[in-house]
């Protein structure tokens, strides 16, 4: 019986000729496979364009039904926005267990505090006096405190928000002196980068209407107060 005469099949075969005779060959099934991780990039962006009202639904639906839910994210705004409580997993193991509020204001440990956004940290220890010293030469400690005791290490955190740009003379119980890197804005609210004398980088975010009024290059002190500081009791890093 002889062969029907299929003009895609003909085609094909005259590209895959003409193709290899100028060695540069290419796969259909490539070009498939290009096609479908294009299909699925546009859907990963449909879904996470929607995100915010599946947050909000599932924040309804828990409240109607008083249902234990389980949710699995990667996303630290989804945890903080859902959550009763939050567990922070690291190699299999929970690290924090608690509210949001709790784990983002009072982390255990480095990791957490990492973990749950933009931090500054820094290593301090206790000394005879009662006072809190710096191992971080960036970092001026004005003010006494009874946290450690002398010889005891541990980590000092302070949250972007919790930091404001210093005037000239003025002073706090934590400060930091250095020039304005960056500035970016967020909405609502505009981050910071200050780069240390010492060439350490600090993040501090401020509302619009706080915004510094320098520019980036601009030296400038900045502090905050030993009320807005968690320390963390663990091993300081060296």
């Amino acid at each position: 019986m002889p062969r029907m005469f299929r003009p895609f099949e003909a085609f094909i075969g005259w590209r895959y000729t003409w193709a290899r005779r100028r060695n540069h060959f290419i796969s259909f099934i490539s070009l498939t496979s290009m096609f479908g991780v294009g299909l699925g990039v546009a859907a990963l962006i449909t879904v996470l364009s929607v995100m915010n009202g599946f947050e909000k639904e599932l924040k309804d639906l828990h409240r109607r039904t008083g249902k234990t839910f389980v949710y699995i994210t990667h996303s630290l705004e989804e945890a903080m926005v859902m959550s009763d409580r939050i567990a922070i997993m690291r190699e299999g193991r929970i690290a924090q267990l608690g509210s949001a509020d709790e784990i983002y204001s009072s982390p255990r440990s480095r990791f957490v505090a990492e973990f749950m956004g933009e931090v500054n940290l820094f290593d301090v220890e206790g000394d005879a006096d009662g006072r809190l010293v710096s191992c971080d030469p960036a970092l001026q400690i004005n003010a006494r405190t009874n946290g450690l005791e002398a010889g005891t290490r541990a980590v000092l955190m302070v949250r972007p928000e919790f930091i404001r740009f210093l005037a000239d003379g003025e002073s706090a119980d934590c400060v930091v002196r250095g020039t304005v890197v960056n500035e970016f804005a967020l909405g609502s609210r505009i981050q910071y980068e200050l780069r240390s004398e010492t060439g350490r980088t600090l993040t501090i975010e401020k509302l619009r209407e706080d915004r510094f009024a320098g520019s980036p290059g601009d030296p400038i002190a900045i502090g905050w107060p030993l009320s807005c500081v968690h320390l963390i009791r663990e091993p300081a890093e060296r």
